[in-house]
């Protein structure tokens, strides 16, 4: 996000309006997004670069700030919105699921929240009975790396 804002900038000193186009198109498509997968259907994806997981509603919070959505608002449409985060790694024979988390709103605030379900090499996490819970509630077979029923 920082190398976006600094690209504004420079290009913004520079005379080049691309940028601010690029990046006004991100912070569209990220709110479009959050909009779309709120319509009461059942299924959706898209792609949110982040550094890890755990990054997520950071990212979104970024994205949703220089939009104008109060960060209030931004959560309620997370949490509303998105359930299951893929983190996928790009290693030598191409890509990989790297860790899957689910996303549940914690605190007084219901601000939302990572929660580790599985990473590679490490086994199941703390969210790996939620991320049952969502497979059972559709009729997806439990997959026994989770250790838990739905």
């Amino acid at each position: 996000m920082f190398s976006a804002l600094v690209t504004v900038s420079e290009s913004a000193s520079l005379k080049k309006p691309v940028y601010v186009r690029e990046l006004n198109l991100v912070l569209f498509s990220a709110l479009c997004l959050l909009g779309a997968l709120n319509t009461g259907h059942d299924g959706g994806a898209g792609t949110l670069h982040a550094n890890a997981p755990a990054d997520v509603p950071a990212r979104l919070e970024a994205l949703g700030m220089l939009g104008g959505l109060p960060r209030a608002a931004l959560h309620a449409q997370a949490v509303a919105a998105l359930q299951v985060i893929l983190q996928v790694r790009r290693i030598n024979r191409g890509r990989v699921l790297d860790s899957v988390g689910v996303l549940l709103p914690t605190g007084e605030q219901h601000l939302a929240t990572v929660i580790p379900a599985w990473q590679r090499g490490r086994g199941a996490g703390p969210g790996a009975p939620a991320l049952a819970r969502l497979l059972t509630e559709r009729g997806v077979a439990v997959p026994p790396v989770l250790g838990c029923q739905g």
